[in-house]
């Protein structure tokens, strides 16, 4: 699976928390979560790709690399 049709189209992804939902519920999530979201993190198989990393005194800068559209994933500032 790739996530790269979404970062392209800069599509947004929304999510809920699970404390609205019956405890079976919240449990059977919680379970699929073990079963099938940890192994692929823990395997590998899933990746959060960085594009690039830059100084937070250089917010500016990496505000206009995401603004020309030249990141193809996760933009990081470090903060030292």
């Amino acid at each position: 699976m790739t996530l790269a049709p979404i970062l392209r189209k800069r599509l947004n992804i929304h999510g809920s928390t699970l404390r609205s939902r019956p405890l079976d519920y919240q449990r059977q999530m919680t379970d699929a979560v073990e079963q099938h979201v940890l192994p692929a993190l823990d395997s590998g198989e899933f990746q959060v790709k960085i594009d690039r990393e830059f100084d937070w005194t250089s917010v500016a800068a990496a505000h206009k690399h995401m603004e020309d559209n030249k990141n193809q994933g996760k933009i990081i500032l470090n903060i030292t």
